[in-house]
């Protein structure tokens, strides 16, 4: 990792340990275009930043509301090109708060009652 004013970097290990996945799955998304390439340094050895890191916070946010990996495909494609870590956060935060809080379950009647209210 880098140290002072520059952007933090991270080996494929380092993000995926930082973001809970296993580099398997860090490279399965890099494949289906839902994470952007790493940069390349010295001996090809790809550099991962904090914008890799909001954009699997955001898929398994996404993965949290129930998408399949092919919504979630179609939504990042949509996302504008050049987000950065806190523009992902966003979007993140967005998605999270249309999550319910808890599960209710309701009688047919109650259902019926408070449509009529």
């Amino acid at each position: 990792m880098t140290s002072g004013t520059e952007e933090t970097t991270l080996t494929i290990d380092e993000l995926a340990a930082r973001a809970g996945v296993t580099v398997r799955t860090v490279r399965f998304y890099g494949t289906k275009g839902l994470l952007p390439p790493p940069v390349l340094g010295p001996r090809r050895v790809g550099h991962y930043g904090r914008d890799h890191l909001a954009r699997l916070a955001l898929i398994e946010e996404l993965q949290q509301q129930g998408m399949t990996l092919a919504a979630i495909e179609r939504y990042v494609q949509q996302l504008p090109p050049g987000l950065d870590a806190h523009d992902l956060a966003i979007h993140r935060a967005v998605v999270a708060s249309w999550a319910p809080d808890a599960v209710e379950t309701v009688t047919r009647g109650e259902l019926e009652r408070r449509a009529s209210s």
